[in-house]
């Protein structure tokens, strides 16, 4: 248990909402049913032939990835919304 504490301080951006929701932060049912499995899916670009390659990695990998993943769709959407909003003032 005391590992798991330490990986949940580790990495609180992955577990601070449950870590159910996802890379993308979907939440919802969805991700609460589905949870790592749905998370695999989506680091996999829903490729099910590319899911043992993330059930294989060391778990700091793993988990680094998962970090990098959510962190780069985070970016790209605040990237997104900073474009629609300079094309939305003309």
């Amino acid at each position: 248990m005391q590992v798991l504490r330490g990986i949940g301080q580790q990495y609180p951006n992955l577990f601070s909402g449950g870590g159910e929701e996802g890379i993308e932060g979907s939440g919802g049912t969805f991700y609460t049913k589905y949870g790592w499995i749905a998370l695999i899916n989506t680091m996999a670009n829903n490729d099910r032939s590319k899911w043992d390659y993330f059930f294989e990695m060391n778990i700091i990998e793993f988990l680094n990835a998962v970090c990098f993943s959510k962190d780069k769709a985070e970016h790209e959407q605040k990237e997104m919304e900073r474009i629609r909003r300079q094309h939305g003032s003309f």
